[in-house]
């Protein structure tokens, strides 16, 4: 049976507000007088992390995220609850949190070491591999005071990974530094993964909490909303990303877009119309969108026009997408191949090839084909599909139609050779003998 090594008990954290600073001095005087508000940054929240699991936690902004894991690791004390820990904690929270900016890098190694109740002995058998993690130069010698940003997260983040923890936090750390770190610290993620340990990683990267994850919770405005399967919770933390981005573009000004009419596409009075009830009731359930327009059949074909199902070495496929417009609207049409784990791997839309948004009047029936190689590793992979209208700010886009888990379809093993990367296309090899001689 698994162990709890976090458990959270209605822990609840307030702060007062107050409409100017006079306010704060007259609670002060006057006695049993409240000027200022209550601020729930958390409000009654509850679970428990078990030995060897990894928690993400999603949300935006201002949800509680951090002051959760400030919480949990002692930085902060609640208003109300209990926090139960049961192992060693290494957390990486707040650039340079816990560095003393007049030590050198080698000093402030030590002194987080023995701060964690490791001897003088255990971290010199350690220091030499942070150092070498962090890979600063010669600035490791120097005041942290006088590190870059960068250095500083390298520093960071290079302790907390390399102490063995029993349990990691970590705060958005891996989305500082370059990209080189980012790799190296994804892998080192996934080596304490691998060994067991217990981490809790928040972040705003879904992609990285699908792939890191097990579990996760989805905070939002001080409460949880949401706690269960990695997938499960970063597929609901999105849709209502989405529900949001739609809601906030209906008044912004629409992009000048290219834009096509279903009356310029060439009538294809012999070809028969699908309306497939089997795909509208297997992506009822997690359907998005205004409705203007919606795909009623979504298809994976062989270059002959057969349904491709099984996908095997070099093959080219042909996603059909059948639209019909409910109301006069415009949008562009567009799909996302997604592994098992819903990220995206491959994809398209009529904007991105040059083609621009679709304007259709109501009733209009429309089919639209994407012909693409997929060189895809073997596994399991699902077809997304996206009708949506752009907006002028940010690259908001108003969702006309959402729909996943419709379609699925499995890449055979390339054998006898495994393929470890995402995607592989073929390459041209050319080898040359060059002679010894100078």
């Amino acid at each position: 049976m698994q162990q709890t090594t976090i458990k959270v008990e209605n822990i609840s954290k307030i702060y007062k507000i107050y409409d100017n600073p006079k306010e704060r001095f007259l609670e002060v005087i006057q006695k049993g007088k409240e000027y200022g508000k209550n601020h729930y940054a958390l409000n009654d929240v509850s679970f428990e992390v078990k030995e060897g699991e990894l928690l993400g936690i999603i949300g935006v902004n201002g949800s509680g995220k951090s002051t959760l894991l400030k919480i949990i690791t002692g930085v902060l004390q609640p208003t109300s609850g209990k926090v139960t820990v049961n192992g060693k904690v290494s957390a990486l929270l707040e650039l340079g949190a816990g560095f003393n900016p007049e030590y050198t890098g080698v000093e402030n190694i030590y002194f987080n070491g023995l701060v964690m109740g490791f001897s003088r002995k255990e971290m010199e058998e350690k220091v030499q591999g942070i150092i070498e993690f962090a890979d600063i130069g010669e600035f490791i010698n120097q005041p942290v005071k006088t590190y870059s940003s960068g250095m500083l997260v390298r520093l960071a983040y290079a302790v907390a990974v390399s102490i063995e923890p029993d349990i990691l936090i970590v705060d958005e750390a891996l989305a500082v530094g370059d990209v080189y770190f980012q790799m190296k610290s994804m892998s080192k993620m996934e080596e304490l993964f691998r060994k067991g340990k217990t981490v809790i990683f928040v972040s705003h990267d879904t992609a990285s909490v699908r792939k890191l994850c097990n579990t996760a919770i989805y905070l939002d405005k001080g409460k949880i909303i949401a706690k269960g399967t990695a997938k499960e919770v970063v597929d609901l933390y999105e849709k209502k990303a989405r529900e949001v981005m739609s809601s906030s573009s209906k008044d912004m000004k629409k992009d000048s877009i290219k834009q096509i009419t279903t009356d310029m596409f060439k009538h294809e009075a012999d070809e028969a119309f699908v309306r497939n009830e089997k795909y509208e009731k297997l992506v009822e359930h997690s359907r998005e969108g205004n409705g203007k327009a919606k795909v009623c059949n979504l298809e994976l074909l062989s270059e002959e026009g057969e349904p491709l199902l099984i996908v095997d070495e070099n093959r080219v496929g042909i996603i059909r997408i059948s639209v019909i417009f409910y109301e006069d609207c415009q949008c562009s049409v567009g799909y996302h191949i997604r592994d098992e784990k819903n990220e995206q791997i491959l994809g398209s839309n009529t904007v991105y090839e040059g083609i621009g948004e679709i304007s259709g009047f109501s009733g209009d029936r429309i089919i639209i084909e994407f012909k693409t190689e997929l060189p895809l590793k073997e596994g399991r992979y699902n077809i997304m599909t996206v009708l949506s209208t752009s907006v002028f700010l940010n690259r908001t886009v108003e969702f006309v139609d959402v729909t996943k888990d419709g379609m699925y379809f499995d890449v055979l093993e390339k054998k006898p050779y495994r393929i470890w990367n995402m995607v592989q296309l073929q390459n041209t090899v050319r080898i040359r003998k060059v002679s010894n001689e100078q």
